[in-house]
């Protein structure tokens, strides 16, 4: 069974979360395996509940969501970054629902996945269009909607979800609704898990809807002017949650460098993983400034994406230090071989590096990097 150092981790991320932390390690293994391992084992564990509350509760926890998020995301990431994901929690469909949902939407939403402790999606990504939100082709017609979304998380799992659609052919008519359960287990909708080699506890998933009928009580921001109905609020909504998943990288990465150092001593010198140890931090300190822009100005999108970069970057050096060092003996660590591998999923998440050096260089172009400046 996977193990951590438990005073190492006390001293890094504190007392409060430890006892989650030790368990998704302890389960890490049984989830890559499986999923739907926690939900079917540990659905009422107090442990897998007291994260769901606490998930609804920091989703509004303003100003400082993003940074709090940030240390929350990285701390349970050391634990498990798959198991973190196969967790029931609001995730994205609590986030665009709390930002752009009419009240009766957010109590029915919290409402449901509390009493029923499930696994959530929010369908962006589509294969035509990738994740280029603005361009989606899943649209309404006639009060139906019809589309594809692929690598959803938690897709063909989830209980609830949200997707994005257009209701016309115009940028600013992206809108986004909650699929309810009884439409998931309607006739129009199909899903379908796919096959996974990282992270698999997020249960990467398609989902074809099909002349889907859609009550408006479900559509979101209804009560909101154009503007904040669609793009916008995604775009402040992806800058709050793509500093928590740059965190899960520092936080799988810090996982490796301690677990090396706890088995491995007496292989790899202390100096190489001092330096390693050093880079992390900056990356996560990188992050945190990130966050508390975000937190700030949550379109201040430019640091959040040099800090993705640099937080999986750093991710993948470590993982490519330890197994250029440790070599074979990687493979007879089911653990370290595991992490080593999960670390290049997140590249994928929350956009790739391409995309985030393009919003850095518009950036620049904006004047956002006052000492490029100059003088």
């Amino acid at each position: 069974m996977p193990t951590i150092n438990k005073d190492k981790v006390a001293h890094r991320y504190g007392t409060e979360r430890l006892d989650l932390i030790e368990f998704y390690r302890e389960v890490s293994l049984k989830v890559d395996d499986d999923p739907d391992y926690i939900v079917n084992n540990f659905l009422d564990s107090e442990l897998v509940y007291g994260k769901l509350v606490a998930d609804l509760e920091r989703n509004n926890a303003m100003p400082s969501s993003t940074q709090n998020r940030c240390r929350v995301s990285e701390s349970l990431a050391y634990g498990d970054p798959g198991a973190l994901l196969a967790t029931p929690s609001p995730s994205l469909s609590g986030a665009i629902i709390d930002e752009i949902g009419s009240k009766e939407q957010q109590v029915y939403f919290q409402n449901y996945v509390l009493e029923n402790k499930c696994r959530t999606f929010f369908g962006v990504t589509e294969p035509n269009k990738g994740s280029d939100a603005s361009n989606i082709e899943t649209h309404q017609f006639e009060g139906k909607i019809s589309g594809e979304k692929m690598l959803v998380g938690n897709a063909a799992a989830a209980g609830i979800g949200t997707i994005l659609f257009r209701s016309q052919s115009k940028f600013l008519d992206m809108r986004a609704a909650i699929i309810t359960p009884e439409l998931l287990a309607s006739e129009f909708i199909e899903r379908s898990p796919l096959n996974m080699t990282i992270i698999r506890g997020c249960n990467l998933g398609y989902v074809r809807i099909k002349d889907m009928p859609l009550d408006e009580q479900y559509i979101l921001g209804n009560h909101l002017g154009p503007m904040q109905q669609g793009i916008m609020s995604l775009i402040k909504v992806f800058n709050r949650f793509r500093p928590s998943v740059s965190a899960m990288a520092v936080g799988v990465a810090q996982a490796i460098v301690d677990h090396v150092q706890d088995n491995y001593a007496n292989v790899i010198s202390p100096y190489q993983l001092k330096l390693l140890e050093q880079e992390i931090e900056l990356a996560r300190q990188t992050n945190l400034d990130a966050a508390r822009c975000v937190d700030t100005d949550p379109y201040a999108a430019t640091p959040s994406s040099l800090a993705k970069i640099k937080c999986c970057a750093v991710a993948k050096k470590a993982a490519h230090t330890v197994n250029e060092l440790l070599q074979e003996a990687v493979l007879f660590d089911p653990w370290l071989s595991k992490a080593v591998r999960d670390v290049y999923a997140f590249e994928w998440m929350e956009g790739t590096t391409n995309i985030h050096l393009n919003n850095i260089s518009m950036g620049i172009k904006r004047n956002e990097f006052p000492c490029l400046q100059n003088s």
